[in-house]
């Protein structure tokens, strides 16, 4: 099953860097999402939530450095690259690139995603976009 569920979320991050918006069919109608310690949150808030980040960034890439699977989890490393054309966090577009790394378990059970957490370097993405400022140096 682990080779058959890395190429299902390497599918999956494929086609939402495609789409731009989390492709229904891969997810499990009752799937949870965990993001950066939140309590879960149903996946179709997670969609709705989704609109405006992709708004923020349109031309979104998850770049897949590294995708390990144990029976029904995938754990995919990636490197987000992506530009500022939107709206993000009350901040207008500045069309700066901005790169971030990341890590998403994914479990899958039964040919969909059944829940999965998620976590990302949030100080590189809100430093790029000017949400926050960083030091320098």
């Amino acid at each position: 099953m682990s080779t058959e569920s890395i190429e299902f979320i390497r599918k999956l991050v494929k086609e939402l860097d495609r789409r731009h918006e989390p492709p229904d069919e891969f997810y499990a109608p009752d799937c949870q999402v965990y993001l950066m310690g939140n309590p879960p949150i149903p996946y179709r808030e997670y969609k709705d939530l989704s609109k405006s980040f992709f708004a923020a960034f349109p031309d979104l890439v998850h770049g897949i450095d590294e995708l390990i699977a144990d029976g029904d989890n995938v754990l995919l490393r990636m490197t987000v690259r992506a530009t500022h054309k939107g709206e993000f966090m009350g901040v207008p577009a500045t069309g700066k690139p901005v790169k971030y790394s990341g890590m998403v378990l994914w479990r899958v059970a039964n040919g969909k995603v059944t829940e999965f957490y998620s976590v990302f370097d949030q100080l590189a993405l809100l430093g790029a976009t000017g949400v926050v400022e960083l030091p320098k140096g």
